[in-house]
């Protein structure tokens, strides 16, 4: 880990304590591609709600309220990234870039349909369109602090 990466953990609060600190971990030693994580690919983990926002978001249109489209657009622009990166002669290194982002998502999605709900499980997977035992596997599987 970078200097900078040390900085960047002791920094942060980590309200979902060790679990959370696990999961940006692995993340992060999923993504950084080299033996070496970087300070940029650690806060990229610590919120992934940032991933490859930033380049995108100068092509949006003042006003613009279709975040439908706006995700669309990130996800794409991010997966191409991926693919760029990563080249098309490693398979199984994309394949796991490709099911961490998967992740991510849904870890997203989950957290921020709870959020919405304030903690009503069965509310949030009617939203989600899944059954509420689907919710139910999915958060005792995941090491997510919800």
């Amino acid at each position: 880990m970078s200097e900078a990466s040390k900085k960047v953990l002791e920094a942060h609060a980590w309200p979902g304590n060790v679990r959370e600190l696990r999961n940006v971990l692995n993340r992060a030693s999923i993504l950084a591609g080299s033996d070496t994580i970087s300070e940029e690919t650690l806060r990229r983990c610590i919120d992934p709600s940032q991933l490859a926002l930033e380049p995108i978001m100068e092509d949006v249109p003042e006003g613009a309220e279709n975040t439908a489209e706006l995700f669309y657009k990130v996800y794409q622009e991010y997966l191409n990234s991926i693919v760029q990166e990563i080249g098309d002669d490693d398979d199984t290194r994309l394949s796991k870039r490709i099911h961490e982002t998967q992740q991510t998502l849904m870890e997203i999605l989950i957290r921020k349909t709870l959020e919405h709900t304030e903690g009503n499980k069965k509310r949030a997977a009617e939203l989600l369109m899944i059954s509420r035992k689907t919710l139910y596997n999915i958060l005792n599987r995941e090491s997510w602090d919800v």
